[in-house]
C-alpha cells in the first residue's frame, strides 16, 4: 500500500515545491517591479518664484515622488532653515522641486560645517522651552549653560553653572543667517526643542556627559557682557534654606544690576 502510494506523495512534495518556487519568484519579481517607488519627500515652491528674491518659509513646501525620480541636488525638508533668507538664482514655477543651484549660497547641503572655524565644534542640546529663557534665546546669542544634578556623596539635588558666555549657533532649524527672514511675519513665539552651541572639543564632551545625568539650562546675558563668575560655587538644599547667600548675592545685585531692564513689549524679533 506504502509503495502504491509513494509516487503520490512524491508528486505532492514536488508540486508544493514547484508552488513555494513560483510563490517566491513572483514575489521577488513585484519586490524588484516596486523597488524605486517608495516615495520621498523634497523642498518645493508653493508659489511663483523670480530670480533674485529671497525666500521666506511661506515660499516653500514639502512634496513627494518615487526615490527612482529624487535626482542629485533636490533639496530636502531637513535642508530647509540652511535656505531661507538667501536669493534664488532662476525663476522657480510653483510645485516644483528646489534644487541646490537655485539657491545662491555655497553647497547648501553642507549645513553648518562651513559656519566653523578649525579648532571650534558644534554641539547639539536638547533645550528649549522654559529651559530656554521661554524661547527668547536666539540665535548669535550669548548664554551660560547651568546644570542641575544629583550630588553623588550626599545624593541630594544642586546646580552649578557649567560653562560662560557661549554663543548660541542656532536654535531648531534656524541659524542666525536665516532667523530674521524665517520669523519675520511671525506674532508669536517661535517655538524649538534644541539648540547648537559654539564650544571647544572638551567643552562639548562636558556638555554631552552633564546633559546624560541631569538637566541643562540657559541663563541669557548680554553679548558685551565678558565678566566671569569669580568663584564658581553649587547650590545645594542648604544654601536655599539658610538664606546666607541670598543676602549676600542681594547686596551684590544692587550694586551691579542699578536700572531695570527695559520692558520689552510685544513681538518676538530683536
Amino acid at each position: 500500500m506504502v509503495k502504491g502510494k509513494l509516487p503520490l506523495v512524491i508528486g505532492v512534495v514536488l508540486g508544493i515545491i514547484a508552488a513555494s518556487i513560483a510563490y517566491i519568484s513572483v514575489k521577488k519579481e513585484r519586490e524588484r517591479i516596486k523597488k524605486g517607488w517608495e516615495m520621498g519627500q523634497i523642498l518645493v515652491a508653493r508659489t511663483e518664484i523670480k530670480a533674485g528674491t529671497k525666500l521666506s518659509s511661506d515660499m516653500l513646501g514639502v512634496g513627494v515622488m518615487p526615490l527612482r525620480y529624487i535626482r542629485d541636488g533636490m533639496l530636502k525638508p531637513t535642508n530647509r532653515g540652511y535656505i531661507i533668507g538667501q536669493p534664488v538664482t532662476t525663476d522657480i514655477h510653483a510645485n516644483d522641486p528646489i534644487f541646490d543651484y537655485d539657491i545662491e549660497v555655497v553647497n547648501v547641503t553642507e549645513g553648518l560645517s562651513k559656519m566653523i572655524q578649525k579648532g571650534g565644534r558644534a554641539v547639539s542640546l536638547s533645550i528649549g522651552g522654559a529651559a530656554a529663557v521661554a524661547n527668547w534665546v536666539r540665535p548669535n546669542d550669548h548664554v551660560d549653560i547651568i546644570g542641575v544634578f544629583k550630588d553623588p556623596n550626599t545624593r541630594q539635588q544642586m546646580a552649578m553653572t557649567l560653562l560662560e558666555d557661549v554663543i548660541v549657533i542656532a536654535t531648531g532649524e534656524y541659524t542666525g543667517e536665516n532667523f530674521k527672514s524665517a520669523t519675520k511675519d511671525k506674532t508669536g513665539q517661535v517655538d524649538y526643542n534644541n539648540i547648537t552651541l559654539y564650544v571647544l572639543p572638551q567643552e562639548a564632551e562636558i556638555l554631552i556627559l552633564a546633559q546624560t545625568l541631569g538637566t541643562l539650562y540657559l541663563s541669557l546675558r548680554n553679548p558685551e557682557d565678558l565678566s566671569s563668575l569669580t568663584q564658581k560655587g553649587r547650590v545645594t538644599l542648604d544654601t536655599i534654606f539658610t538664606g546666607d547667600r541670598t543676602m549676600k548675592l542681594k547686596a551684590l545685585r544692587r550694586k551691579v544690576l542699578q536700572t531695570r531692564p527695559e520692558i520689552i513689549k510685544g513681538g518676538t524679533g530683536r
